[in-house]
């Protein structure tokens, strides 16, 4: 080979290999990530996820109002710029929008962004404080007892909330007259259905558990079932009964402690049965006249 053509065949060389030195640098490709699903995380946990992950270009900004973020623990993330679950460059801006618990709007932004539970939650709490506020004392010292068979003094209403579960919040409300021979107690249930299957219930007796069935129903016992579910028992012998009906999403549960008749025949009182079924028909119209109104 000649000095020419080793001298043309070097140069050929040195070009392949610039050559293939620039496509290997002109194809490098991008880095990329999956956007995982930020709503609903605090903020501090977003931004350190986000750069685990390699993003590298991330702004953060206040959702509710017009506020700089300090302490990033104490915000969440209500908003963000790109959709969760897809694959973009690391390198793309990714905005995060945060604000606190206790902003007003922290229930609506996140419920805008998808995630309705706060919004759901907090309408819970809502119903649950207006419900803990009424009065059930208003049914009984509505009706008429004879006071030989239940004092007519009443104790000062109770109410007790229970735990958020599942878009609710349950509501009890009791009320009870001074030697608790007459009580009361309503239940608020998520549904008038949940709130009837519960008032069946509770006025069931099992046939097959004999010593519940003797102290409540027992031989000379009434036993009365609603058509719209619901209804009483009461037993003369024993002095005990118990009413349940619902109205509406509320359980109304009534319950009856008196002299037997036995008892009250030697102690020359009136047979307790007549007024303990006055005192039940007048609390079931009289809950749903009051009940359905609110104003109690």
């Amino acid at each position: 080979m000649t000095k020419l053509s080793r001298t043309i065949v070097a140069a050929a060389v040195i070009a392949v290999v610039s050559l293939v030195s620039g496509c290997e640098y002109s194809t490098q490709t991008k880095s990329t990530a999956i956007v995982p699903q930020l709503v609903g995380m605090p903020l501090d946990e977003a931004t350190s996820l986000l750069d685990e992950r390699g993003f590298d270009s991330v702004e953060t900004e206040d959702a509710a109002e017009d506020r700089t973020i300090f302490a990033e623990s104490n915000w969440v993330v209500v908003t963000q710029s790109l959709p969760p679950d897809r694959a973009v460059p690391t390198d793309v801006p990714l905005k995060l929008g945060a604000a606190k618990p206790s902003d007003a709007r922290y229930a609506e932004l996140l419920a805008a962004a998808g995630d309705s539970s706060k919004l759901d939650e907090q309408k819970a709490n809502a119903r649950a404080d207006a419900e803990s506020k009424r009065n059930p004392c208003k049914l009984l010292a509505g009706i008429t007892v004879d006071s030989r068979v239940f004092s007519d003094q009443l104790q000062a209403p109770k109410s007790d909330t229970g735990d958020y579960k599942d878009g609710f919040k349950q509501v009890k409300l009791a009320c009870a007259n001074d030697d608790l021979g007459l009580a009361i107690e309503l239940t608020s249930h998520p549904t008038p259905q949940l709130a009837r299957d519960a008032a069946t219930y509770a006025a069931t007796v099992n046939p097959d558990d004999a010593p519940a069935t003797n102290t409540l129903i027992g031989a000379r016992g009434t036993v009365v079932k609603y058509p719209e579910g619901g209804g009483y028992f009461l037993n003369p012998d024993t002095g005990i009964g118990r009413q349940s009906f619902n109205v509406g999403t509320w359980q109304v549960m009534t319950e009856t402690n008196f002299d037997d008749a036995q008892t009250a025949q030697l102690s020359g009182k009136p047979d307790p049965v007549p007024s303990v079924t006055s005192v039940y028909v007048q609390l079931k119209t009289r809950a749903a006249q009051i009940i359905p109104s609110t104003n109690w």
